[in-house]
């Protein structure tokens, strides 16, 4: 596994490189997340409501305000799920994180606020982008399993997600049993098919059992090892990213690196 380092990783040509995709572009932008005037949101919703069908853009909203509004009883829910899909269908024209995967932690302690709805926005977005037998699933820690997001809209699948919680302190090495490995260490998977990047999100990610830094290398070795007895190369080996949003205060960045 690939691990970015926290002060480093505005550097590094890799984050550099996941910073332009959409919409991380606008994630990464601390006034895109805390500044943002939901009656902007608001607005253009209601001109979808409304009819005015030619104004929608794929990426005129962030998933976290998208799903803000999924909740609501009027028009504007319909015009939130009619912004999701548009928002869904755009990327995934432009090929966007089809290889992509994400780890939701979230627990009992969580924030129910904008940091659980970024969370969750971004986790179902990947979800929905994926393809193969990811898609539409996602894996908590309690369950390092494959997971499938249930509901018939978006907002039920919104609430689906919230009673996906794990415990507040997590087994570090879990996040390395994740299905590409796993599927990898079965000969199942062709190197195309692969995940590429993993992406942790979580507000609250304490680890227990083992220290951090020996969690790392052991991991690191481990999952080497796993793809190259199948005859992997290190250009096929899973990236993974931890976005913490515990703390709004600062752009969330990957914390650590190993090599």
């Amino acid at each position: 596994m690939r691990l970015f380092p926290h002060q480093s990783s505005v550097h590094s040509q890799e984050w550099k490189r996941l910073a332009k995709e959409e919409p991380l572009t606008n994630y990464y932008n601390l006034g895109g997340i805390v500044g943002h005037k939901r009656r902007d949101d608001k607005k253009y919703l209601e001109e979808i409501a409304a009819g005015n069908l030619s104004g929608i853009k794929y990426d005129a909203l962030l998933p976290h305000q998208i799903i803000l509004y999924a909740e609501d009883g009027s028009d504007i829910k319909q015009a939130a799920e009619l912004q999701w899909k548009t928002m869904v269908e755009g990327m995934h024209l432009k090929g966007k994180f089809r290889n992509y995967f994400a780890v939701y932690h979230t627990t009992k302690y969580s924030d129910k606020g904008v940091g659980g709805r970024m969370m969750q926005g971004l986790a179902l977005l990947l979800s929905q982008l994926s393809e193969g037998p990811w898609k539409g699933k996602v894996i908590v820690f309690d369950q390092p399993l494959l997971c499938p997001i249930q509901g018939k809209d978006l907002k039920y699948k919104c609430e689906f997600m919230g009673t996906m919680e794990s415990d507040l302190f997590v087994d570090y090495e879990k996040l390395f049993d994740i299905p590409g490995v796993t599927a990898i260490a079965k000969g199942s998977v062709k190197p195309e098919q692969m995940i590429k990047t993993v992406f942790v999100f979580s507000e609250s990610l304490r680890f227990s059992g083992i220290d951090e830094s020996v969690a790392q290398q052991r991991a690191s070795t481990t999952i080497r090892r796993k793809f190259k007895d199948k005859g992997y190369g290190d250009d096929t080996v899973t990236h993974l990213l931890f976005w913490d949003f515990g703390d709004l205060e600062d752009p969330p960045m990957p914390p650590k690196q190993h090599p």
